[in-house]
Formats: C-alpha cells, structure tokens, sequence
C-alpha cells in the first residue's frame, strides 16, 4: 500500500513545529528591533554633540538656547534656537527634521 498524503496528525505536528519556532524567533526580532534604535538614537545625539563642537570652535561660543517668538535670536522664529542654528550647515538633514518651523 503506498502513501500519497500526509494524515491529520502529521499536518497537525507540523504546524505545531512552525508555531514553536515562530514563537522563539519573535522574540529575538523584536530584542534587535529595540537594540538598533538605541543605535539610531545615541548616533543623532553624537551627531548633534558634533555640530555643537563644530559651532562652538567656529563662534567661539555656543549656540544660544531657550525659546522665544518670531524675530529673536538672530530671526531664527520659535521654538529651539540652537538647534535651527545647528541645521543649516553643520548637521545632516535628516537629523533636523525635529527643527523644522513647525518644531
């Protein structure tokens, strides 16, 4: 007699199996998930550290910080002076996407 089908059973182990190994990945997909913004984050902050150093042996002083309304600290609008001061040539674009007008 010869087989041309799985029963019940072996289709029921098997995915069994797959739920298993799925339920043990999850977690280490989602522990790396986590660990690459954590990454991600202490890069901008090193990034903006940078530009603040690059300013400050420019200027000799560091960008003026604090908020305001539109036309103080040299015109830069509302919201963080320093970090619009920071956007337009010493940090990445995408780094400044938090410094736009809208803030």
């Amino acid at each position: 007699m010869s087989r041309k089908a799985f029963t019940l059973i072996e289709l029921l182990v098997v995915i069994a199996i797959i739920g298993i190994v799925a339920g043990l990945s999850i977690p280490a997909v989602q522990s790396a998930r986590e660990s690459s913004r954590r990454t991600y984050c202490s890069n901008q902050i090193r990034q903006l550290a940078k530009g603040m150093i690059q300013y400050e042996s420019q200027h000799r002083h560091f960008p003026s910080g604090g908020w305001g309304k539109e036309g103080e600290s040299a015109g830069l609008g509302d919201g963080y002076f320093w970090c619009r001061e920071l956007c337009g040539e010493y940090l990445v674009k995408g780094l400044c996407t938090a410094c736009s007008s809208q803030r």
